[in-house]
């Protein structure tokens, strides 16, 4: 599943596109006919196919469920207060287009004007139950300076993928930032881990834009409204900005429980790097088990730094490719010779 973050509802055509596993898949799919399943989105909004998801199954089904969030999409007579839309993995089918708007198993939309819900899209099973819990970030209007930022976690379950309404209506529980401009949810995906092998699943959410990341242990203990400071651990970049503008969860030295990789790209779009970049961008990673309390990114147990303002950093991931049980570091640097971008694999 891919989306498309320069997918607009004036012209251009797909705002995400969806290809089928099995033995056919291999060769070129640069014709948009070779695609199984396409996606558009006749809502408001520019970049509209940026945040998408499709490794979360909602409602225990047994299929993958695909979630879409257009956060520049207005709701009646509120301006980009963003929205989610979800389709049932079960409903798809090769050789259709379906519309965001429209075709939803599930639509849900931010509070307010600005709001900006959907800049974010993560999930999992927070509380072991089988369903994935959807997890939506909502930073508010990078233009408005008061906008603290607010995480809606809505519980997965057999009736969740049904009708639509307002997430202070749906979402069970509440994250928000702690003061003005902190943006909290924006970009990076909320991801899930368990760090600290207590066999819980912990939260890690993001506020790139005041280079602060927080880790909440024990998500599924949580609920109603949480402050970010009541965080169980914070951590602060200090070098390149925009740090937690990427996530990943991953064990890296094969002690079991999960690390923490963070990227700080030093810019907040990969189309600009060029233009705000003022330094490498870099990527860290934090052993799980010294999550807790204050720390910094020079308490990181391994750090990369590009050699060129090119971006490092944007989006981090990881796999075990030479199957020795742990992983390996996969960073990469959209912002590389003039934007033709490049991607590393380490093994820290």
């Amino acid at each position: 599943m891919v989306g498309s973050d320069f997918y607009t509802n004036y012209g251009n055509p797909t705002a995400g596109v969806l290809m089928l596993g099995g033995s056919d898949f291999s060769g070129d799919y640069a014709d948009a006919d070779a695609f199984d399943v396409t996606f558009s989105n006749t809502a408001y909004g520019y970049d509209s196919g940026i945040r998408v998801d499709s490794s979360l199954d909602v409602d225990g089904d047994g299929y993958d469920d695909i979630a879409y969030g257009n956060s520049y999409a207005s709701v009646g007579s509120d301006t980009y207060a963003g929205a989610l839309s979800v389709m049932s993995g079960a409903d798809l089918s090769a050789g259709n287009d379906y519309d965001f708007k429209e075709d939803y198993s599930l639509r849900t939309w931010g509070n307010q004007s600005y709001s900006e819900f959907g800049h974010s899209i993560g999930g999992g099973d927070l509380d072991g139950d089988g369903y994935d819990e959807l997890i939506v970030g909502a930073p508010g209007y990078y233009y408005d300076s008061r906008t603290v930022g607010y995480v809606y976690v809505i519980a997965g379950g057999t009736s969740t993928l049904g009708g639509s309404g307002s997430v202070g209506l749906i979402a069970t529980t509440r994250f928000e930032g702690a003061t003005a401009n902190d943006r909290l949810g924006a970009i990076a995906p909320p991801t899930l881990g368990d760090f600290d092998g207590d066999d819980n699943v912990d939260l890690v959410l993001s506020a790139p834009d005041i280079n602060t990341v927080y880790l909440f242990s024990d998500a599924s203990s949580l609920s109603g409204e949480i402050v970010s400071t009541e965080a169980d651990a914070t951590i602060t970049g200090t070098g390149p900005s925009q740090f937690g503008l990427s996530l990943y969860a991953g064990d890296f030295n094969g002690d079991g429980a999960d690390d923490l990789v963070i990227g700080a790209p030093d810019a907040s779009s990969a189309s600009y790097i060029s233009y705000y970049a003022n330094q490498p961008g870099a990527a860290y990673i934090f052993d799980g088990t010294t999550l807790s309390g204050t720390l910094g990114s020079t308490d990181a147990s391994y750090t990369m730094v590009s050699d060129s303002i090119d971006g490092a950093g944007f989006n981090v991931n990881g796999a075990d490719f030479d199957g020795d049980g742990t992983d390996e570091l996969i960073v990469s640097a959209p912002g590389y010779a003039s934007s033709a971008g490049r991607v590393w694999v380490f093994n820290p």
